[in-house]
């Protein structure tokens, strides 16, 4: 099931880019199967390795309400992800989440969600390692604590019949999830070859996520955007997290913001949608 998903991916990046030069104005030519994988390894071993960071991001909300705010995100590796999310200067509300549970903070109604990890992401088990890798454009297999390795990648599927450029790693093959990765051309410095999509799949509603151009960091390459889409029992939400790699700050420059929810109505998860609609 999981190459249908990723395959269909695939088959939207060709036809995205089919017939035309890449963005930098060049087109590439098909490799073999085994230049494919030197490249998904060459890919994998570009991935530098980070403890914090903490960057602007802007977040546009495009269902199921159009809403559009900034913020800032700080990250510790494998351990957390806070996200503020601000407009006109002021702070509305904010994103916590750690291995055990995530936090949705509405501020300007005083409201609190605060659920167990595995409910939040459709009991698939993803380590908050692969939360930022699939947040930040990197290869990862479900249940790992880093990002793909050169090493993993002969442990995976490749595929790139057609002009069809995708991998599903194979670490756990146990699992009844699996996550994988389209890629389309790309005439850039870091790489020939810049991921396009990521696909979580195992879960009754699988998660799609597609990626903007890929930038250099002191950290390695990461996507400078993302744009999720996902269905709920009552909607479908999408949204796009936008990075500003320029302003980030790593590693022992980064602090994790206190986060206090005394006084605040605690509501379910069931209503999180409600309160992006009041946003």
């Amino acid at each position: 099931m999981i190459w249908l998903a990723v395959s269909a991916s695939c088959g939207s990046a060709r036809k995205a880019t089919s017939g035309h030069p890449t963005s930098q104005g060049q087109t590439t030519a098909s490799i073999s199967h085994t230049q494919w994988e030197r490249q998904l390894a060459d890919i994998a071993s570009s991935y530098g390795t980070w403890e914090r960071m903490r960057l602007p991001v802007k977040v546009d909300i495009q269902s199921p309400k159009n809403i559009s705010v900034s913020g800032n995100a700080v990250m510790v590796r494998n351990k957390c992800i806070h996200i503020s999310l601000r407009t006109f200067g002021i702070e509305i509300g904010w994103l916590y989440l750690t291995a055990d549970s995530v936090t949705v903070v509405d501020k300007y109604h005083k409201q609190y969600v605060s659920e167990g990890i595995a409910s939040f992401l459709a009991n698939a088990p993803l380590t908050i390692a692969n939360v930022q890798d699939l947040l930040l454009g990197r290869m990862f297999d479900i249940g790992q604590s880093t990002s793909l390795t050169s090493a993993q990648v002969s442990r995976g599927e490749a595929d790139c019949q057609n002009s069809l450029y995708c991998f599903i790693p194979r670490i756990d093959g146990s699992s009844p999830f699996s996550c994988g990765f389209s890629f389309i051309p790309s005439a850039s410095e870091l790489s020939p070859f810049a991921i396009a999509n990521a696909v979580i799949g195992g879960a009754a509603r699988p998660v799609n996520v597609s990626y903007g151009p890929t930038l250099d960091t002191p950290s390695g390459p990461m996507a400078s955007e993302c744009t999720l889409a996902f269905d709920t029992d009552k909607s479908h939400l999408e949204a796009a997290l936008r990075w500003n790699f320029s302003k980030a700050r790593w590693n022992n420059d980064v602090q994790i913001p206190a986060m206090k929810v005394a006084g605040y109505t605690r509501i379910s998860l069931n209503q999180i949608m409600s309160l992006i609609q009041k946003l």
